[in-house]
């Protein structure tokens, strides 16, 4: 055979057997290796993780409940306010009233005050009598009104 055939068969089986070898150890790193102690570490660090969301689900849970509660406080406290504020509202109301009433008795004292001081006038004359009875009778009317 000729020198140069012979030094390219050597390449090729050197090529082909360095492939062989590389295939060999990539197969070797390409195979499945069970570890116990790995396998247990991940499973009790999943079931820590699932403890630990149950937990978080379970105060999200108590949070929403304790949103709810505090809405409807907030809807009593929003109606005992209108009722607070009716309730001011009809005093406000019965307070000026009296007043009003408290004003109508001084006019009415007033006006009794001017009536016998208008009989006193009316004294002998019987028109100006006559209409200090009816002024006596419009007071009863707006006495018994106050």
């Amino acid at each position: 055979m000729n020198l140069q055939t012979d030094n390219d068969m050597k390449r090729v089986l050197l090529f082909f057997s360095l492939m062989l070898l590389l295939g060999n150890i990539k197969g070797l790193a390409q195979s499945i290796v069970i570890d116990p102690v790995m396998i247990g570490t991940l499973v009790y660090s999943h079931q820590e993780q699932q403890g630990v969301l149950k937990d978080i689900q379970s105060e999200e849970t108590k949070i929403r409940n304790f949103q709810i509660l505090i809405q409807q406080k907030m809807n009593q406290i929003q109606s005992l306010q209108e009722k607070t504020y009716n309730y001011l509202s009809t005093v406000n109301a019965v307070v000026k009233n009296g007043k009003d009433i408290i004003y109508a008795s001084t006019l009415a004292r007033d006006i009794a005050k001017y009536q016998s001081e208008a009989a006193k006038y009316a004294v002998g004359d019987p028109k100006l009598g006559t209409v200090v009875k009816r002024i006596k009778l419009y007071n009863k009317l707006i006495a018994n009104v106050i």
